[in-house]
């Protein structure tokens, strides 16, 4: 299992919401943190357990648990260290804005700032060649 990143969906059933895709991240990537910080075994067990246990409380499943947890302890420690990350495109900004319910068309916002970012003297160097996207 690798790290998903941050994508969250997010359903709302009468009373609870309930978050997926991120779900199967989340145990692994804490377990994870403490397998690379604590080195003494005996007390890298109890974390885990306690990590464990307070995950259940959040209404995790167990088995998505236990794997996270399974799939880090498989891990050397060497291949903890180890920086994981993805090929990034300098060429492409996210536009991030807080969601606005009246903001129907971001896309009409993205292309004037776009063409104001172009366009000024003091920023057309530096965004002559990168696209601004939204999600």
């Amino acid at each position: 299992m690798s790290p998903i990143g941050f994508r969250i969906l997010v359903k709302k059933r009468n009373t609870r919401i309930i978050t997926d895709i991120t779900k199967t991240s989340i145990p692994y990537n804490l377990a994870t943190r403490i397998c690379t910080n604590v080195s003494e075994k005996n007390t890298r067990e109890i974390r885990l357990n306690k990590l464990k246990i307070y995950i259940l409380k959040q209404k995790y499943p167990e088995q998505l648990i236990h794997n996270g947890i399974y799939k880090t302890k498989k891990l050397e420690l060497s291949e903890l260290f180890l920086t994981r990350g993805r090929e990034r495109n300098s060429n492409v900004i996210p536009f991030v804005n807080t969601h606005n319910p009246r903001n129907q068309n971001v896309n009409c916002i993205i292309n004037q700032l776009n063409t104001i970012l172009k366009k000024g003297q003091a920023t057309r160097g530096i965004f002559e060649n990168v696209r601004i996207i939204s999600f």
